[in-house]
């Protein structure tokens, strides 16, 4: 486009001073017509050259208005766009202050819970020792209190001297029990007694102590062996024991006793049952001999308990089982 200016501009320049040159050459006699007719036909060469450098012009300037337009509408349009975009931008940041404000509170909730959550647990260790050191004591009590009730308990070596092929199976389902074994041998009879005392662990370990010796007394020093009066004897020493307790304590203190008095001079043996039956295999047959509804201790005031004796006469290869449930 300047090249096209220049040609134009350099034209117009020509021709001016072409036209400068005939009129200064008017005073001599030189032939002024050709110059004359040059230059008429440069004006008008120039004219024309103008003219349409005048609508290049328009035009160039139209382009331009039209082009400043369009970049300037594209710059509005821009600048709305980053307007709004600043304002995405500011409403996320408010977004994002508010959250972090919200973070901030439960932060310091959280730390207030775990300062508390710090106190109690130092509370439940402390308690914990002291539970760990009351249980260690408990613990030292039951096991002494073990020890007590096996000293009571005969051992099974000693049980096999009187009946070489017998065995005892004890498993308490606590550290102590509340069943219990007793036998003693009183010239050619040999009195068994397996018992099942009310509740397990410490309250059942302390009535099979209780019941062990009530049955010292009432054999080994008192001198009876039949079946049915050990019951009887041993149900009204319980209720001794127990008088001063109300009625509805009564009725959870007791035993369920199963008694043998074995003559190993006649090969019998005498059973008596409270609440216990008693169990022979004979050729390869369970026989079973019931036992009677009362038992040891227990609220049955009014009631007069009646315990009975059954003899029975073993024979080669019988075997006798006494057990709890």
């Amino acid at each position: 486009l300047w090249g096209f200016f220049y040609m134009h501009f350099k034209s117009i320049f020509l021709f001016l001073r072409n036209l400068t040159t005939s009129v200064n050459n008017l005073g001599d006699h030189t032939p002024r017509y050709v110059y004359s007719l040059s230059s008429i036909h440069e004006v008008l060469s120039c004219a024309r050259n103008f003219n349409l450098t005048v609508k290049e012009l328009a035009e160039t300037r139209h382009k331009l208005e039209k082009t400043n337009r369009h970049l300037e509408f594209t710059v509005n349009e821009r600048t709305r766009e980053l307007k709004k975009k600043n304002e995405d931008l500011e409403f996320q940041q408010m977004l994002i202050m508010t959250r972090n404000e919200e973070i901030q509170a439960q932060t310091e909730k959280i730390q207030d819970y775990n300062r508390d959550l710090a106190y109690v647990n130092e509370f439940l260790e402390s308690q914990k020792q002291v539970i760990e050191r009351k249980n260690r004591d408990l613990m030292d009590s039951i096991n002494y209190a073990l020890r007590i009730q096996r000293s009571l308990l005969h051992s099974e070596e000693k049980l096999r001297k009187i009946f070489p092929e017998s065995f005892i199976c004890f498993k308490p389902r606590d550290v102590v029990s509340g069943d219990f074994y007793w036998f003693t041998r009183v010239g050619d009879q040999v009195i068994v007694v397996v018992a099942d005392c009310t509740g397990h662990g410490v309250p059942g370990a302390f009535m099979s102590m209780v019941g062990v010796t009530l049955l010292h007394r009432i054999v080994e020093y008192v001198g009876e062996t039949t079946p049915s009066e050990i019951l009887r004897k041993l149900d009204e020493e319980i209720n001794f024991l127990f008088e001063n307790l109300p009625n509805e304590d009564k009725s959870s203190d007791g035993m369920d006793v199963s008694v043998c008095r074995f003559d190993l001079s006649n090969n019998e043996v005498t059973v008596a049952g409270a609440q216990r039956p008693l169990f022979i295999i004979r050729k390869g047959e369970i026989i079973e001999y019931k036992r009677n509804i009362y038992s040891i201790g227990g609220a049955y005031e009014g009631i007069e308990k009646v315990f009975s004796d059954e003899v029975i006469q073993l024979q080669p290869n019988d075997a006798v089982y006494m057990f709890t449930d």
